[in-house]
């Protein structure tokens, strides 16, 4: 009987350690490439092959089309009327809330073509090129059409966005790459990505009854944010010495929705990228100290945007770099490590 079994393992490299090891690999009699692999997962409408335990998958790899069919099954919150009264229920008193589900089905596809030159000048100099169209596909989790209203404050709320698209970027990477003997390696690459579609959160302003078609009504919401709530309103309850009975204010409650969007517009992102790896076993190992080395590393990046609704992705730092001194011999390993990211 024929072994089934995939297995696919994944490696974990330091950063600061990932430009000697392409060096290293584009030394061996095969360079190095990357290679984009587009999978898709079948089923049947009633999901019968994921009850089962199967797993139908088409994978392509390489410069391919690539379609992707995604079916988003939200689940949409009803709280039960008889939790909204004008008498409080006591705690063990509430009725259970309902589901109902909202099916939302979205296909789409698109060409990514990529291109990989390198031309060796000499045996320890050479230049690449690199020019591809890649995409990114949207977080599931954000495309659930449901909201979260945890806020204590009774002021923001959070929304899925199921007709989220992917986005994409066609991508230039040139670099030059100088071997200086071992896994000694000095790197320089531009890189320029122009980005569309990327998806950043926006917000909107509703009241309070916006929410009661995701089940989240006074009924339903916690004591800490129903006294917010009455607070907010103006609603003084009896249990403050008031008249108002809870909740009747909330109706005019201000909220703010936050809901993740496709930009409008195009996000460029230039940058340049200086490596540096060296041991330095040409001068120390002639003492009896072999296993020292260096790496270092320095990126600049300047990110622009245009259109009616500009992107800018959030946690790029313009500028970062970090240094490793190591020791690596007989078994033993030591490095010290400095990263320092602009803010």
């Amino acid at each position: 009987m024929p072994d089934n079994t995939e297995i696919e393992l994944k490696f974990q490299v330091p950063a600061a350690s990932r430009a000697a090891l392409l060096a290293e690999m584009s030394r061996g009699q095969v360079p190095a490439a990357r290679t984009t692999l587009a999978a898709s997962y079948l089923d049947t409408p009633d999901r019968r092959l994921a009850r089962a335990g199967i797993a139908w998958r088409v994978r392509r790899e390489g410069r391919r089309w690539v379609q992707t069919l995604q079916n988003i099954i939200s689940p949409v919150q009803h709280g039960d009327p008889r939790n909204g009264g004008a008498v409080p229920l006591k705690d063990g008193g509430f009725y259970p809330n309902t589901f109902t589900f909202v099916d939302e089905r979205r296909m789409y596809s698109a060409f990514l073509p990529s291109a990989n030159f390198v031309y060796e000048v000499t045996d320890d100099f050479q230049v690449r090129a690199s020019f591809s169209r890649t995409m990114t596909r949207p977080n599931v989790n954000s495309m659930i059409d449901s909201v979260n209203f945890g806020d204590v404050a009774v002021t923001n709320a959070s929304k899925g966005n199921p007709l989220l698209k992917p986005y994409f970027s066609n991508n230039i990477d040139l670099g030059a790459e100088l071997y200086t003997g071992g896994s000694g390696y000095i790197g320089m690459s531009v890189f320029r990505k122009s980005i569309s579609g990327f998806t950043v959160t926006t917000s909107f302003p509703q009241t309070f009854p916006y929410l009661a078609q995701y089940g989240i009504t006074y009924g339903t919401l916690s004591p800490q944010q129903q006294t917010a709530a009455d607070q907010k309103t103006g609603c003084v309850t009896p249990s403050l010495g008031g008249t108002c009975v809870p909740g009747s204010n909330v109706a005019s409650l201000p909220i703010i929705v936050s809901q993740s969007n496709n930009a409008q517009g195009l996000l460029t992102v230039n940058g340049i990228e200086l490596d540096y790896s060296q041991p330095l076993d040409f001068l120390l190992e002639q003492y009896g100290l072999p296993g020292f080395g260096v790496t270092a590393n320095a990126t600049i990046v300047d990110q622009k945007s245009s259109g009616a609704l500009p992107a800018i992705a959030g946690g790029v730092a313009p500028f970062t770099w970090n240094a490793t001194a190591y020791y690596d011999h007989g078994g033993a390993m030591i490095r010290f490590s400095y990263t320092f990211t602009d803010k």
